[in-house]
């Protein structure tokens, strides 16, 4: 009798384990299947007002920052800190009104445009205020809080300075005939990105600058270990956790070889391309429109990786999305009445819909959501 019940429970365990494999074959490779799963069975969606954490605000997304444990506000020169939760930590003074920011892993930096000044923000509070010297114009962080610093002068158009997270200024590096667009430090803290744009001449000229850090500290003027021109209009440049210098461009998105003078169109954008987004650590997001009949159009999100291939696809439905947001692990979707939040790799973590009113922004990290109303933001953990 006792090997009878064996035999049963390891045929009825053979099954759990082949049944089981299918599923998740099918959660895998089946992208309907796997939205299916997503909405009504592990049911991973939350309503407005269901999150203790909402607040009054007047603003948008640029006066709430999130990071990996914390959220930021800055109203009226007053920056306050919230745990996860929404319970307060901290509240100081800053000289910021109307910010401009960026934020990765548990960094933030914020600073006043076209002032001089900027903070770098961890565990709830301001760690440094340092000075540049000329306006600032953007701002960059990467998730061991170095900082890069965008700044204009009469002299050179664009001025990029870099400081680590002790708040160390590093070097100073110039951009001249062009405007700088966008900057980015890789996360093993080696390498500068400069991206930016002359408009002087008929058509954009964009010039792509790579700097070695660790040159650069003694020699900024040798420390450009790769320089790329390119006839098209830049629109933002990440470099990726596997080494690739993303570009995104007008019309396409190009990698570039850091070391190594290589430069290759990965994706072309034709005009079924709605939405771009190149900032997370390993892949690229978009959203494309399909044309399923002449009176029906579906929108998807494609994910494909530094080389192009495709990653993952999710059905988005029939309406167009508003936007796109990305930040290292996670990819955020406005859909109008609601935001769909989403790994780099394409699946979903979370599904949260507005039950009555109109979302009017949304931030997000990897742990965080902050929804935008004209009169309050809500925060919900993801």
């Amino acid at each position: 009798m006792g090997i009878v019940n064996l035999r049963k429970y390891r045929l009825l365990l053979i099954i759990f384990i082949v049944i089981s494999i299918i599923l998740f074959s099918l959660y895998l490779g089946v992208e309907n299947f796997r939205k299916f799963v997503d909405e009504k069975v592990i049911k991973k969606e939350v309503e407005e007002n269901s999150s203790k954490s909402t607040y009054l605000l007047t603003g948008n997304k640029y006066n709430v920052i999130p990071t990996l444990d914390n959220i930021y506000t800055v109203q009226s020169g007053q920056l306050k800190s919230y745990d996860k939760y929404g319970i307060e930590k901290n509240s100081e003074r800053v000289s910021i009104s109307n910010p401009i920011f960026d934020s990765s892993d548990k960094y933030a930096t914020i600073s006043e445009k076209q002032s001089i000044s900027f903070y770098l923000l961890e565990d709830g509070k301001v760690k440094w205020e340092k000075k540049v010297d000329t306006p600032i114009v953007g701002i960059k962080v990467n998730k061991n809080g170095y900082v890069a610093v965008m700044s204009e002068n009469n002299i050179y158009k664009a001025v990029v300075t870099v400081f680590n997270n002790k708040g160390d200024k590093l070097f100073k590096t110039y951009v001249s005939d062009s405007y700088g667009m966008s900057a980015s430090i890789s996360n093993d803290n080696k390498y500068l990105v400069i991206g930016s744009v002359n408009y002087s001449k008929t058509i954009a000229n964009s010039n792509i600058k790579i700097v070695s850090m660790e040159k650069a500290k003694t020699d900024p003027d040798g420390a450009i270990i790769n320089e790329y021109n390119i006839g098209k209009l830049l629109i933002d440049i990440k470099i990726k956790d596997g080494g690739e210098v993303i570009g995104q461009f007008s019309n396409s998105i190009t990698r570039f070889g850091i070391l190594d003078k290589k430069e290759e169109e990965i994706y072309k954008l034709e005009s079924n391309v709605e939405f771009v987004d190149i900032n997370n650590n390993n892949n690229i997001a978009l959203i494309e429109k399909k044309v399923e009949n002449e009176n029906n159009s579906k929108f998807y999100l494609k994910i494909i990786n530094a080389y192009g291939k495709q990653v993952s696809i999710y059905d988005l439905d029939d309406k167009l999305p508003k936007e796109i947001l990305c930040r290292n692990d996670t990819i955020g979707i406005n859909m109008n009445n609601g935001i769909n939040i989403y790994t780099e790799n394409g699946w979903l973590k979370k599904k949260y819909k507005s039950s009555t009113t109109e979302i009017r922004d949304f931030n997000l990290s990897d742990s965080i959501l902050t929804v935008i109303y004209r009169d309050k933001y809500e925060v919900i953990g993801i």
